[in-house]
């Protein structure tokens, strides 16, 4: 019943996103077109907004810049859920879930889960991201190193905030697996020069990334980060003190615990995913996309009642949107309600550091 009424609703929402528009992929649509037409990959001028991303993250668009809007979007938007449905399934594959059941309840969770709606109708690169982080991830652990390692580096051509996972894979697979897929990176990304030009990297260094980097309403509700979270509940003049000393103290836990606990590259990159979203300083709602695989890993971490009361209150702080954040006046007690996406990253998180390894195995 449950994966009846999911897949129905699954289809009236995207139905509802090919007749509309999906803001961040006209954004990315936009930007391909520019370089085809040799402009100004980031002028905003008729934009949702900017996009600020580095130039590598608009190759995989050009293919759709051919195409026009309506069917370029309804391509990504398909696909994107296609990404979701493979994501899903690969994760299961890689808990060893064997009865449909697993399946039906995952694909029908991670569909409910709202980074997971909000990045579909954004039409974000989330989803994509994962899958191809999902899949270079197991091959790593299945030792095929080739699609390994390019399967994690696309992930990160695309989705630059994942070049923080370079730790987990240093510390589990040993410097020569850093160096590779490091070189790499810097290898594609200097093939892209060639395709965008040189230009567009020097706008990038001139325009997107100071725009980035002085973004000042950090307290922004959609920023669920350790600074979102700080600006939202300590006075602005102390608030980049207090971020940078949280996000040490967060760093040093994480470090400390992959040091104490001798992991595959597996548990590394899972354990590592609510840090990354954590420590990045603009985390928006629709990346925490990229934890999907660390709650079905809690799940089947999880052997007491208490450990399951706990995770259900992560999906739910994660799951739950609020939206009309403005509505709710500043003040400590609605900073910390405001904040909820991170405190269930911290949640699940701490379910990985108490549970360990996940050698344990729920029947569902």
């Amino acid at each position: 019943m449950l994966g009846v009424a999911t897949a129905g609703y699954a289809v009236l929402s995207l139905w509802r996103i090919l007749t509309s528009t999906a803001l961040d992929f006209s954004v990315y649509y936009a930007a391909a077109v520019s370089v085809l037409r040799h402009g100004n990959l980031y002028d905003a001028a008729g934009r949702f907004t900017v996009f600020a991303g580095p130039p590598a993250m608009v190759v995989p668009f050009l293919p759709f810049a051919l195409l026009p809007y309506s069917i370029a979007q309804g391509i990504w938007i398909i696909g994107s859920f296609a990404a979701l449905v493979y994501a899903v399934w690969l994760v299961g594959r890689i808990l060893n879930r064997t009865r449909w059941q697993w399946y039906v309840a995952a694909g029908a969770l991670a569909f409910w889960f709202f980074p997971t709606r909000f990045t579909l109708g954004m039409g974000q690169v989330n989803l994509v991201a994962l899958a191809m982080l999902v899949t270079g991830v197991w091959a790593l652990q299945k030792r095929a190193y080739a699609t390994g390692y390019i399967g994690i580096v696309l992930a990160m051509l695309v989705k630059p905030q994942l070049l923080l996972l370079l730790v987990p894979v240093g510390m589990t697979l040993g410097v020569w697996s850093f160096m590779v897929i490091a070189g790499l990176y810097v290898g594609m990304t200097l093939v892209t020069i060639g395709i965008v030009g040189s230009g567009a990297w020097t706008a990038f260094v001139r325009q997107a990334w100071p725009l980035a980097a002085g973004f000042g309403d950090r307290g922004v509700y959609y920023n669920q980060s350790v600074s979102g979270t700080v600006f939202r509940l300590i006075p602005a003049h102390l608030s980049p003190y207090i971020t940078i000393a949280a996000s040490a103290a967060l760093f040093g836990v994480y470090v400390w615990c992959m040091i104490r606990r001798k992991r595959s590259v597996w548990d590394g990159v899972i354990f590592s995913l609510p840090i990354v979203l954590a420590l990045d300083p603009l985390s928006w709602q629709h990346h925490y996309v990229f934890l999907l695989p660390v709650l079905a890993v809690a799940w089947q971490q999880t052997t007491t009642r208490t450990d399951t009361i706990w995770w259900i209150i992560s999906y739910i702080f994660m799951s739950w949107n609020i939206k009309e954040p403005q509505m709710l006046r500043a003040g400590i007690g609605n900073g910390v309600i405001l904040s909820h996406v991170f405190w269930g990253d911290l949640i699940v998180w701490y379910l990985l550091i108490k549970n360990g390894s996940t050698i344990h195995k729920r029947p569902l």
